[in-house]
């Protein structure tokens, strides 16, 4: 609860409300309009439509189903949809920035960082007709994928 008046409220203002809030906003992406709601809870303002959006992306009925597909609560996706469905600040402080709710919240490499990325693992079968050994089809993929993507490690197996 704030002493804010009800309505809209910048960044700036909600960061000086709370340590909490201010870690939330100074690290998060994009500029998501925040509000004060009529029983002075600070919110993200709701997006249904951009909500849908993402859930259908992730091919998820509702946040159970998302985080059951092996959600990352460190995925600036995630964090938009929680933003999208009008969570309270404190909650999105809780869910994402909370070490008992997200044991990598430390790990989390928002706005402050130089360069964003996003670490994915990929465990794929794949066949081919061509004619070359493990070793060598391994390397023309991680070839492939140094032309355009940082690779640290490919791990592969027969």
């Amino acid at each position: 609860m704030t002493n804010f008046k009800k309505g809209p409220i910048t960044w700036g203002e909600a960061s000086s409300i709370n340590p909490e809030f201010a870690e939330v906003l100074a690290s998060e992406h994009g500029n998501h309009q925040l509000y004060i709601n009529e029983h002075g809870m600070l919110r993200w303002e709701a997006y249904p439509e951009r909500e849908a959006e993402i859930m259908e992306r992730f091919g998820a009925h509702d946040i159970n189903s998302l985080f059951a597909k092996g959600a990352d609560k460190n995925d600036p996706l995630i964090r938009e949809l929680y933003k999208c469905m009008g969570y309270s600040l404190s909650g999105f402080w809780e869910v994402f920035y909370w070490e008992l709710n997200n044991e990598d919240a430390h790990k989390f490499r928002g706005r402050n960082f130089d360069e964003t990325k996003k670490c994915v693992k990929i465990f794929a079968m794949v066949e081919t007709d061509v004619d070359m050994d493990s070793h060598e089809f391994v390397d023309e993929v991680e070839a492939y994928l140094k032309e355009k993507y940082t690779v640290k490690k490919l791990d592969w197996e027969e």
